[in-house]
Parts: structure tokens; C-alpha cells; sequence
């Protein structure tokens, strides 16, 4: 027993021995192969790297998606694509995980093989996981040259967006300079055909331009249009000159050798003229410009034979047809004359008004650069009244009567007045304040149709007071043979009558006197209408009526014989003829 314990813990202390000789032998190989453990190391931490920026790229693709699925409602459609960029960004990750794994398995299997194969593996490996099918270099590849190409892409556009362009201009087989576009040739044409507008040429001096693009540094290159037509007149083969050209509205007038004489004269000519007082912004109605450049001898002219022709003006005879409202001397200031002036052109005024309508001769002026000003003045004038139609029973149907006048308003308007060569030009308003409101015009269109039985009773009074029978015939006339003081107007019994006109009812009932149902209305001017012997009354004392307002029903009443309407017209007191105020078929 004990022989075999001894040779058990024998047992024991050789495998010590063996193991701490193998532990020993093994730091002895770690410490013997440092590149080799550097490369695993590097290529651990290559694995480490990209997982870190894959894992980054998983985080900003969860973010996206963590964005859009709280924008679901808005943009649901996003989800899917979003969810496989995330599948498709994160496959690589998980490859080149797994190939980590692989490489860092394979080492530890070669590890216990010895020197030789773990170098081999090592490098077959480092080679797989670099270089192979899915490596890392290919994946990074598959990554950053599209980033590169994009960000490449981006300079180029951003490199060209900063330069500056410009065309050269090839011109009758000549470069005369660098433009910014085709439209400084046009203006350089345009300016070009104006300074030989005037000049009759053997011939074109306007050829057909060539133009190249080219990069200019900085837009001083640039040839203003002046100078481009400058250039253009130049390779031509006509004869030029050193000049200024004289310009009225843009359009050439001719050249002369020196602008300050010219400019001279035409503002001694404004100083000269003899405005109004009160006068403002005399000036030339016309814009004059110079400008120095190359000129067609042919187009060149004598400063005095220039200012001859810019301040050359004659005065002529015209009609003119007076407006609404003028008067004579509003007439004479329109063209700057003397009213005495007006009169003696004509003879027909003598010492009268003219009329809207007249034509008269007036003296105006003719110049090849006018003069303007303006005269700020204080003028009444007249506000136009509307007009309506207003139906009412106060006239017969198919007769119009103005009830109510149209009366024109009156405004003060502070006015500038443009004056051109002595005449108006044009007027504006400057302020408006209303001095008097316009009456509106009411014109009254005849509703009220009572009238006789017949045609053939014709009244031709004033059409004071209206026919107040709906038919009926005159039976009995004002006075007769017994002394009568009213109409009688026969009509059948219940025959409406109305009010002859607007009035206030003072009596309506019954009369003992003689009149039965009796009515009468007070008219405020001193006329009373009396309505007796009536069978029905529709209105009260007091009660206001309207001209032709139904008021009563014809009867028989009080003294009477028969179906009639007892019509009476007294004014202060004393009994008028009805026909005096009524008028019926007379028109």
C-alpha cells in the first residue's frame, strides 16, 4: 500500500514537473514569435474598428427608423425601405463579424500545432479576412469609393459654380473683346445702328459676330457695350473720327466735336424762357445725352450748325374745339396767350363768352426740343348728380315728372398742370375737398291709371290734382244753372275714389248739410279737397294719404239723386273750378 502511494505522489510530481515544463515552453514560444502576435492583435482590432463604425452606422439607421416610425402617419411608406437599408448596411457588419470569429478560432487551432502552422494559418487568415469574397478591404472599398466619387462629383460642380464665364467676340474676322452676354452685342449693335442711322453707307457696317466661351478671372475683363461699338465701328472699313454724340431720347442726332458749347447754349436757353411765376421743373420735355466714342465723319456737324438744330422752333395757327365750362381766358392761358391775342384771331368773340363747342384759332409752337414746366393751381369744379326713377301715383302712368331737381356738388382740387411749348399737356390731381354734396335727380314714372269713362273727355288744366274717379263720366259742371260748387262725377255705386292729392284727412263721416259720407283734405298750401255724398269711408281725421290713395266708395248720400261723386277745390276759403287743376287726355 504504502509502495503504491509512494509511486502514485511520484505520479503526480512528474506530471507537475511536465506541465510547468509545457507552461514553460509555451510563454518560451509566445515570447520567440512577437510579429506573429502583433498581426493577430491587428487584425483583432481591424475587426474591432469596423464592427465600431458599422455599429455606428446601425445606430444612425435606427435612429432614422426610430424617426420615422414616430412619423408613421405621414410617411408610412418609408418603413420598409428604411427597415432594408438597415438589413442591407448591416449584413457587412455581421460578415465581417463572423470572419473575425472565423480568423480568431483558426489561430487558436494552429496555436497547438506548432510554429509553422500557426504562422501559415495566421497569414491565410489575415489574407482571407483582408482580400477574400467579403473582406474587409473589399467592404470598405464597396464603401468609400462611392462616398469619394460623390464628394469629387460635389468639388468639380462647386469649383465650376465659382468661375466666371465670359464670351469672346470674333467680329469681321477680328477679337474686339470679352462679354458677359449676348445682349451687350445687341446694345453694342443697337448703338451702333444709331450713330449711322443718318448716314447713307456703300456698304453693312453690322456683320454677323462669332462667339467662344472662355473663363475670365476677374469682371474688369469685361468690354461695356460703349466700347464694344466703339470697337465694332473700328474694324469696319469706313471713316471714323474721335467725337461726342449728341442723343434726344435715346435717338442720335449727330456728333460733334466738343459737347460743351452745346451743353452751353441749351441751358442758356432754359435760363432764358419766360415761365410763369410760380413755375416749377422747367426743363427739356426731351432727355439729351452725350456720348464720347467713334462717329462716322459723315455724321459729324459744326457746334453751331448742333445747337441750331436743337433749339430750332416755329409757331403755327391751329383749331382747337372749347371744352365744357372754359372761358376765353382759360383758353388763351391753355396756349400761353394773351386774351386780347385770342380775341383779335377771332373776330366772332368780339367781347362775348365762348361756348362749348366753338372753334376758335389758337397759336401754338412747334419745337424740335421742348420746353416744360409745371403750374400747380387751385380749380372748382363740378360733381355730375345721379338721376333714379321713382314710381308714384302723383303722375298718370305713361307720364314722367321730375320730383325732385338734380343739383350738380362743386370740389376745390389743387392741380398740377404740365405745360409743353406754351400748351397743356396733361393735369394731375394733387388733393380733392368737397365744397357741396350733388343732388340726386328723382324722375317720377307715372303709376296712377284713374281717368274718365271716356277718351272723349279731355280736361286741359294744370294737373294739380288727379282724376279721383276709377272711371265715371261729368254729369254736372262747376256753377251750371243752379249755382253748383263743385264737379259732379257720375259713377256706378262702390266705384273707388281717391285722393286727388298727398294731403291730410281733416273730416271723414257723416255731413248733415246736405253731402252725406263726406271727406276732406287739407293739401298744407292753402287747397282743401271736399269728396261728398259717398256710400263707404276707408280713412280717419288726421289720417296722412298719398295722391291717388283709396279713400272712399261712390254713393248716393245727403241730398242727391243718383250714384255720384261730389268733387270740390277750394283754396283759402273760397270754391274753385275742378277743371282748372285737372288734366285728362290733353296730351
Amino acid at each position: 500500500m504504502d509502495q503504491e502511494r509512494l509511486s502514485h505522489a511520484k505520479d503526480v510530481s512528474n506530471g507537475d514537473t511536465e506541465n510547468g515544463q509545457s507552461m514553460h515552453t509555451t510563454k518560451r514560444r509566445r515570447k520567440r514569435n512577437p510579429l506573429v502576435w502583433l498581426v493577430s492583435r491587428a487584425a483583432l482590432c481591424g475587426a474591432w474598428i469596423v464592427r465600431v463604425l458599422l455599429y455606428l452606422l446601425y445606430g444612425i439607421c435606427g435612429f432614422i427608423l426610430l424617426l420615422g416610425r414616430g412619423i408613421l402617419d405621414m410617411c408610412r411608406g418609408l418603413v420598409v425601405p428604411l427597415g432594408k437599408l438597415k438589413h442591407a448596411l448591416m449584413q457587412p457588419v455581421r460578415i465581417q463579424m463572423r470572419n473575425a470569429d472565423r480568423v480568431q478560432q483558426n489561430m487558436r487551432a494552429a496555436r497547438h500545432k506548432g510554429k509553422k502552422h500557426f504562422a501559415a494559418a495566421l497569414l491565410k487568415s489575415a489574407h482571407t479576412y483582408l482580400w477574400g469574397e467579403n473582406g474587409l478591404m473589399i467592404t470598405i472599398f464597396h464603401y468609400v469609393v462611392p462616398v469619394a466619387s460623390l464628394a469629387f462629383l460635389v468639388g468639380v460642380v462647386l469649383y465650376g459654380a465659382h468661375l466666371q464665364y465670359g464670351l469672346v467676340v470674333q467680329y469681321n474676322g477680328e477679337e474686339i473683346g470679352v462679354i458677359a452676354s449676348e445682349e451687350e452685342f445687341d446694345a453694342a449693335a443697337s448703338e451702333v445702328h444709331k450713330r449711322i442711322a443718318d448716314v447713307e453707307l456703300a456698304e453693312p457696317l453690322i456683320y454677323t459676330p462669332k462667339f467662344s466661351l472662355t473663363i475670365v478671372n476677374d469682371t474688369s475683363d469685361y468690354v461695356p457695350s460703349s466700347v464694344l461699338a466703339d470697337r465694332m465701328l473700328s474694324s469696319s472699313d469706313a471713316v471714323l473720327t474721335q467725337a461726342c454724340g449728341v442723343f434726344v431720347d435715346d435717338a442720335f442726332v449727330g456728333a460733334v466735336a466738343s459737347n460743351q458749347e452745346v451743353e452751353f447754349a441749351l441751358s442758356e436757353r432754359l435760363a432764358d424762357f419766360n415761365a410763369p411765376a410760380g413755375a416749377t421743373d422747367v426743363q427739356y420735355e426731351n432727355a439729351v445725352t452725350f456720348r464720347s466714342g467713334m462717329y462716322l465723319e459723315d455724321s459729324l456737324l459744326d457746334t453751331e450748325e448742333m445747337i441750331e438744330k436743337l433749339t430750332a422752333s416755329e409757331r403755327y395757327r391751329s383749331q382747337y374745339t372749347v371744352q365744357q365750362g372754359e372761358s376765353v381766358v382759360q383758353v388763351a392761358k391753355k396756349f400761353s396767350m394773351a386774351e386780347s391775342e385770342l380775341r383779335e384771331l377771332n373776330p366772332d368773340l368780339e367781347e362775348g363768352e365762348c361756348q362749348a363747342g366753338d372753334r376758335l384759332t389758337v397759336i401754338k409752337t412747334n419745337s424740335f426740343l421742348p420746353i416744360q414746366y409745371t403750374e400747380r393751381m387751385t380749380l372748382t369744379s363740378f360733381i355730375d348728380f345721379d338721376s333714379i326713377e321713382v314710381n308714384t301715383s302723383s303722375v298718370n302712368k305713361g307720364d314722367t315728372q321730375i320730383l325732385v331737381p338734380g343739383v350738380k356738388g362743386e370740389k376745390s382740387n389743387v392741380v398740377d398742370i404740365v405745360y409743353v411749348d406754351g400748351a397743356e399737356a396733361s393735369r394731375k390731381v394733387i388733393r380733392s375737398e368737397v365744397l357741396s354734396e350733388p343732388v340726386t335727380e328723382q324722375v317720377g314714372i307715372g303709376t296712377y291709371t284713374a281717368q274718365p269713362m271716356s277718351k272723349n273727355t279731355v280736361l286741359r288744366g294744370s294737373g294739380q290734382f288727379s282724376w279721383p274717379v276709377d272711371g265715371g263720366y261729368i254729369s254736372d259742371p262747376f256753377i251750371s244753372d243752379r249755382n253748383h260748387k263743385g264737379l259732379d262725377i257720375a259713377a256706378p255705386a262702390g266705384t273707388e275714389i281717391y285722393a286727388a292729392d298727398a294731403g291730410t284727412v281733416t273730416y271723414a263721416g257723416w255731413n248733415a248739410g246736405g253731402y252725406g259720407y263726406l271727406v276732406m283734405v287739407d293739401h298744407g298750401n292753402g287747397y282743401v279737397t271736399v269728396y261728398g255724398h259717398c256710400s263707404m269711408i276707408y280713412v280717419s281725421e288726421g289720417q296722412e294719404v298719398s295722391r291717388g290713395q283709396r279713400m272712399a266708395a261712390v254713393g248716393s248720400t245727403g241730398r242727391s239723386t243718383g250714384n255720384h261723386l261730389h268733387f270740390e277745390v277750394r283754396y283759402n276759403g273760397m270754391y274753385c273750378d275742378p277743371t282748372g287743376f285737372l288734366r285728362v287726355n290733353a296730351d
